[in-house]
């Protein structure tokens, strides 16, 4: 086996460094490489093809439909924006993953400095990263940079979003189209993904990337949800206005011709000119002919909004009743979606983005963990709860700060202990009896007060006040 050649050696060395530590992103966004609209030639064939051929791994048609559709439905805008504001709402908070260890608070000090020096780390990383929600998957690629913060080697670099219609899966491998950074068009030459993309991915379904994930459902939705729609509109065109009906005499067949062919040519109602003989009367449709399309475009939209939320009370009003407790059991369900979307993006960013920042820079700890907080009602219930906790005399212990932290989306800590109060001297019975006679044998407060400190120094000034308040209350000198 013949040797490699040195400039062979040099480009394989270059290779593995560039994979290890990217420099340069390779993601070439350009508008003009975006698939074409489908809209115009939207139907049920070209729906049915794009997902036999996604099925097999090329999802460019089926990527195309899913961007037309999003942008094409204002509703399914709403759903989506809703659920990932829903996360993104929240400033996230960089905790330890262990309380207790100096490492690992070093590693959470050092990912939250270089997320603050992130051009915007919502939009630019945690959005493109939270699509993989609804789409079946989001890639992002990372670079590094060499670092100008003092005890650093790099740093973070471009961020970017890998667009949909670059991903294919051959051999059922996620594979990458490579764009020419000359020229910023697609090529036919593609890739596997290396260690400098992160592939993000939260739906629970089983089946593979290439079959649409949550986004297969959405497109055949929009699909019938458009049909109804220009069915509703062609209706509405139709019979929405008042349409004339005439009447003229049995035998009168001239002026029933020219009815005929002034209705024919006639779109919109205008005037006739009639023999006095002849009728003409204005009847409007049934008001209640176009519910059954309303009632569908309705029955659409709760689908969607059960897909994307779960749900459907916080995106379509409908009235449930007084105590029917549907309102807060579909709030359960939107929370319940809320915090597995938060967990499955903290996992993807500790694993994928913070895991291998802190290896270059040569930092022992755990990777930090990453919380968004809970929703205003959870925290409060769980502030309620610890109160009463402390009410009944159950403290919190250290342990379980991570936790709360987690919850409230805030690092916390336990307020230090109070001193413990110094133990008053307890008297034998002895000294009381002796305490209680030299009292009774005072000639007055002050005169008792000052025998108490004569022959009991042990006791406190307090103590002896009170005792002595004691007596006078029992007429010990009432003679005074």
């Amino acid at each position: 086996m013949a040797r490699p050649r040195p400039d062979q050696l040099l480009a394989k060395l270059h290779s593995r460094l560039r994979d290890w530590t990217p420099m340069q992103p390779q993601t070439i966004s350009n508008p003009l490489n975006e698939p074409p609209c489908t809209l115009p030639s939207m139907n049920v064939d070209l729906i049915l093809s794009a997902l036999s051929t996604a099925e097999q791994g090329d999802t460019t048609q089926f990527f195309a439909i899913a961007r037309d559709a999003v942008l094409s439905d204002s509703h399914m805008q709403s759903l989506i924006s809703t659920r990932l504001m829903a996360v993104l709402g929240d400033d996230p908070s960089i905790l330890p993953a262990r309380e207790k260890n100096p490492d690992d608070k070093l590693a959470a000090d050092a990912i939250r400095d270089a997320i603050s020096r992130l051009p915007d780390f919502k939009r630019g990383v945690c959005l493109p990263l939270l699509l993989g929600h609804i789409w079946p998957v989001s890639v992002i690629e990372r670079t590094y940079k060499p670092a100008t913060t003092s005890g650093l080697q790099f740093d973070w670099g471009t961020i970017r979003h890998v667009p949909f219609h670059l991903l294919r899966w051959q051999d059922g491998m996620m594979h990458i189209q490579h764009v020419d950074p000359v020229t910023r068009l697609p090529t036919a030459r593609w890739f596997r993904p290396g260690s400098a993309y992160i592939a993000h991915r939260a739906h629970l379904l089983p089946t593979p990337d290439c079959w649409g994930g949550s986004m297969r459902s959405l497109v055949w939705w929009f699909f019938f949800k458009t049909l109804i729609r220009e069915w509703w509109v062609r209706w509405l065109d139709r019979y929405g206005s008042p349409f004339p009906v005439a009447k003229v005499p049995k035998e009168d067949s001239k002026s029933r011709d020219m009815l005929e062919r002034a209705l024919r040519m006639g779109t919109r109602i205008g005037g006739l000119v009639v023999s006095t003989a002849t009728q003409v009367e204005l009847t409007q449709a049934a008001s209640g002919s176009a519910d059954a399309h309303q009632r569908a475009f309705e029955a659409i939209n709760a689908e969607m909004s059960r897909a994307v939320l779960g749900q459907e009370t916080s995106s379509i009003a409908k009235p449930t009743g007084l105590g029917s407790g549907v309102s807060d059991s579909q709030s359960q369900v939107r929370a319940d979606i809320r915090a597995h979307d938060a967990a499955f993006l903290a996992e993807t960013l500790r694993e994928h983005l913070f895991r291998p920042w802190l290896q270059l820079n040569g930092f022992t700890g755990q990777p930090p963990k990453i919380a968004f907080g809970q929703e205003a009602e959870e925290v409060g219930d769980t502030a309620e709860v610890l109160a009463r906790l402390k009410q009944a005399g159950i403290r919190l212990a250290p342990a379980a700060l991570g936790t709360l932290s987690e919850r409230f989306g805030l690092e916390l800590e336990l307020d230090p202990q109070p001193a413990a109060p110094a133990r008053m001297l307890s008297l034998s019975a002895g000294e009381g009896l002796d305490i209680e006679r030299l009292i009774l044998k005072s000639a007055s407060p002050d005169d008792a007060m000052h025998r108490l400190a004569l022959h009991f120094p042990q006791l406190a000034p307090q103590r002896a006040a009170l005792l002595i308040e004691e007596a006078a209350l029992g007429g010990a000198w009432a003679a005074l």
